[in-house]
């Protein structure tokens, strides 16, 4: 999707840059009728004016994209592969249950003898004010 993006959005930035360059490398003629000068009409000013700048705003979402993207390509090469596992700098590795060594270790009440672990909850208790 990214990448289909990407295509579209450069094909429409290298029509514009080419429209661009031969809009340049023209003089400017102002047309005359009878000697007066002959406006555009303002509501295709306007229009043609809406289309350049919603088409500016779509080069530069481009251009955003495209450095964020290579931003992304610049981390996953940082990152490593799954085999080589490295963490950024700041970024604590990832620990679950299965991880936590002491948790094998024996349970100190019931080394010697059974231990009896009992909860007692009054009724009605709300599950928040359980679990505190």
């Amino acid at each position: 999707l990214v990448q289909n993006f990407m295509q579209q959005q450069n094909s429409n930035a290298a029509a514009t840059a080419q429209a661009i360059a031969q809009a340049q490398a023209k003089p400017v003629e102002i047309k005359t009728v009878e000697g007066k000068k002959v406006e555009p009409n303002p509501e295709w000013l306007k229009i043609m004016k809406r289309a350049a700048h919603q088409h500016s705003k779509d080069v530069w979402r481009y251009l955003r994209a495209q450095v964020a993207e290579e931003k992304a390509e610049q981390q996953m090469q940082d990152f490593g592969t799954q085999n080589d596992m490295r963490y950024p700098n700041g970024v604590k590795a990832f620990s679950s249950v299965n991880t936590f060594e002491e948790l094998d270790d024996v349970w100190e009440e019931a080394r010697e003898q059974p231990w009896i672990f009992a909860l007692e909850f009054s009724q009605g208790i709300k599950k928040r004010e359980a679990m505190k």
